[in-house]
């Protein structure tokens, strides 16, 4: 049985010291024109939703079948959902979609489906119950709290479930650091440093993918403030691991921003994601959208 989207339907619990207030703000302020702003994340999204479905064909025939109201609902929980760019389509398919994020603007923006449900909550504590969904889908979210939200993420699936994740890693912004080394970046974690921990967590790594995205800007000044627009204008590292800009507590004179900002030619926005397909424990029962 699917359920109507609810605006939200559980309040957050005090934020944790992994998310920063003003990570969540920043995209409270830029939920309004997100899905405008964010091509790189919506390419990533398309990539991770050609994959889940690789790895169900099934999904398609039911649905153009009209099958699909004979099959118990899989649940999957979109972790750091957004403006629901996979927890959408997901419940297009018939799914039972949990949309969690930490903006309540962000929520705000979700249409009303059958199967969609809002939750405003802190990833690092999602309240629900262990091996409550089938699977865990996530887009450009996690690397906001660092390879330690897996143990939670990984908690609420049951067992033989999937975790489907799509997340910039370190080489990300590579254009900007290598021409203008001083400008403060987000410190990023190398893909090693996320496997490890998957594998630490005992989660199978089914499959792992690695892209580059990128889309080009006219210059400097155009680059960050799309990066302010989409509320990815944040720098500093997560959790204890080191910031991967050498120049971050080096504030930059007026001098060496103008002389930035007044380089002429593009500028790429550009970010490497690693995908990472991974399967929870032993499978007790298969479902049945799996392959």
């Amino acid at each position: 049985m699917t359920h109507p989207l609810q605006k939200p339907v559980i309040k957050p619990l005090p934020a944790s010291p992994h998310v920063r207030r003003d990570i969540w703000r920043a995209f409270d302020r830029a939920a309004p024109h997100y899905e405008q702003d964010t091509a790189l994340q919506q390419a990533s999204a398309d990539w991770l939703l050609a994959e889940w479905r690789l790895d169900r064909p099934a999904v398609d025939e039911q649905v153009a079948d009209g099958q699909t109201a004979d099959i118990p609902s899989p649940v999957w929980l979109d972790a750091g959902c957004g403006t629901g760019r996979l927890a959408r389509p997901l419940a297009e398919l018939g799914c039972r979609v949990w949309a969690v994020d930490r903006s309540p603007a962000m929520l705000a923006t979700l249409p009303e489906a059958e199967g969609l449900i809002a939750l405003e909550a802190d990833l690092a504590y999602v309240p629900m119950p262990a091996a409550m969904v089938d699977g865990v889908v996530s887009n450009f979210a996690l690397h906001w709290l660092g390879p330690s939200v897996l143990a939670e993420l990984a908690r609420v699936v049951r067992p033989g479930g999937w975790l489907y994740l799509a997340l910039p890693v370190a080489g990300s912004l590579s254009a900007i650091q290598t021409r203008f080394p001083a400008v403060p970046i987000f410190g990023f974690q190398t893909a090693e440093v996320w496997l490890s921990a998957a594998k630490a967590l005992g989660l199978t790594l089914c499959r792992t993918q690695q892209q580059v995205f990128q889309q080009d800007y006219a210059g400097l000044s155009d680059v960050l403030n799309a990066l302010k627009r989409m509320g990815g204008a944040q720098t500093g590292a997560v959790e204890s691991y080191p910031v991967r800009s050498p120049q971050l507590h080096q504030p930059l004179s007026l001098h060496q921003w103008r002389e930035y900002l007044n380089q002429p030619g593009p500028v790429a926005l550009d970010y490497q994601v690693l995908l990472m397909v991974l399967q929870v424990g032993e499978e007790t029962e298969r479902p049945v959208w799996s392959r």
